[in-house]
């Protein structure tokens, strides 16, 4: 007689099984193509200012925000539950469906959802050799990680047309979750790490409008770029580092830069 129990199986087993389900998911997906743009989907890619629905005061709010939408529509799997392959995995799948009329929008204005490459075996070489560093250099995972996770999910919202994500949603595609918390560090001394910070801090960079700058608005010390020719009140960061700014920068003299 087999018992009803529930058996628990270890971590590892229950961690390759869903790698090898995530895989094996993306493998008949890639059966598909994309599918044309709406003009409802053309309209959302030309409009550059999120809704106030999908905007936070901070990083924090602004990820929880967004992951309400996500896990309202979609199957999801928080970030750090997803190795970097199997990020990639998702992304790669994406880009077999992603629509060229919405990455023609974004790259003819100057948007930040631009993708930047235009294949996937470009993409390809590019996670190759992320990995290579990062497996060499493990302070750099956890960066590697939550940008991937924010860019899968750009990828996700803003390429592909909404008759193709209903479709791979029909299909049980798993879509990964945004990171809550603050950014994480990337740093190193070497060039192969900056490398990565350098794809890091780009890939980061896409859900800046995301933001409603609520701090900025309100005139908080950092959180403004600092204006080199004001002459009473300088940076405005507060000079946390309390540093010895009686100096001015050649740009703050008179007249500037020696002309």
């Amino acid at each position: 007689t087999i018992s009803s129990a529930t058996v628990q199986l270890p971590e590892w087993i229950v961690t390759t099984m869903r790698g090898a389900h995530i895989a094996l998911t993306s493998l008949l997906l890639w059966q598909g193509s994309a599918a044309p743009a709406s003009t409802q989907d053309l309209k959302r890619a030309k409009t550059k200012k999120p809704r106030d629905a999908f905007r936070g005061a901070d990083q924090t709010t602004m990820s929880k925000v967004l992951n309400q939408h996500l896990a309202r529509s979609d199957q999801t799997l928080p970030c750090e539950r997803w190795s970097l392959e199997e990020l990639q995995q998702f992304m790669a799948t994406v880009a077999e469906h992603r629509s060229d009329d919405l990455q023609q929008i974004y790259s003819t204005t100057m948007d930040r959802r631009t993708l930047r490459a235009e294949t996937l075996e470009e993409f390809r070489a590019q996670w190759e050799t992320l990995n290579r560093i990062v497996a060499s250099h493990p302070h750099l995972h956890a960066p590697q990680q939550e940008a991937h996770c924010r860019e899968a999910v750009m990828w996700w919202t803003h390429h592909l047309a909404e008759e193709k994500r209903q479709e791979l949603r029909s299909r049980n595609l798993t879509v990964p979750l945004l990171p809550e918390g603050e950014k994480k560090a990337c740093g190193g001394e070497g060039d192969e790490e900056a490398r990565v910070c350098a794809f890091v801090n780009e890939a980061n960079s896409c859900d800046w409008c995301h933001s409603t700058q609520a701090a900025h608005d309100a005139g908080v010390p950092g959180t403004s770029v600092p204006d080199a020719l004001k002459k009473t009140t300088g940076p405005d960061d507060g000079n946390p580092q309390g540093w010895d700014r009686k100096r001015r920068c050649d740009q703050d003299q008179m007249p500037r830069c020696g002309l």
